[in-house]
């Protein structure tokens, strides 16, 4: 991937739904580039976003 690899349309979605392991996976790339598309799509307020699904999903 190269630095200025666009954020995959689907990447909140499936982060949300799935997590970190399963978007970089899906998408195929390394842990510094998920870490920035998460600052691209909000930083802190995405993964208070995936905290709060992981706890809807466990109920």
């Amino acid at each position: 991937m190269t630095p200025n690899t666009r954020v995959p349309p689907d990447f909140l979605a499936v982060f949300n739904a799935k997590g970190w392991r399963a978007a970089e996976h899906l998408f195929g790339a390394r842990t510094s580039v998920t870490r920035r598309w998460i600052e691209l799509c909000g930083g802190k307020d995405m993964l208070t976003e995936r905290k709060r699904e992981r706890k809807r999903r466990a109920k």
